[in-house]
């Protein structure tokens, strides 16, 4: 799947956060194990530049969202947590 990972600068209450997001970092990976899509776990190669992302958008699902826990695991590779982000 493809994945945006983007450092939002505006509240969350905010509504339409085009304009708070920046450039996207583009990811293809997998969802990691059983996952759901209001709060997924994605799996994918260890990135320094995602690590500084708090937000992310699932092309396949068409849905944003927080970026709610990061994990490194060993074999250079780390899961992400996301809960979605329902105003967007």
């Amino acid at each position: 799947m493809t994945v945006d990972f983007y450092t939002c600068t505006c509240d969350n209450r905010v509504v339409d956060k085009t304009n708070y997001l920046s450039e996207p970092i583009t990811k293809t990976l997998q969802v990691f194990e059983q996952t759901g899509v209001f709060h997924p776990t994605l799996l994918l190669n260890y990135s320094a530049d995602v690590v500084n992302c708090n937000y992310f958008y699932i092309h396949e699902w068409n849905r944003y969202y927080y970026i709610v826990g990061m994990e490194v695991m060993t074999g250079s590779r780390m899961t992400v947590t996301g809960s979605e982000d329902v105003l967007y």
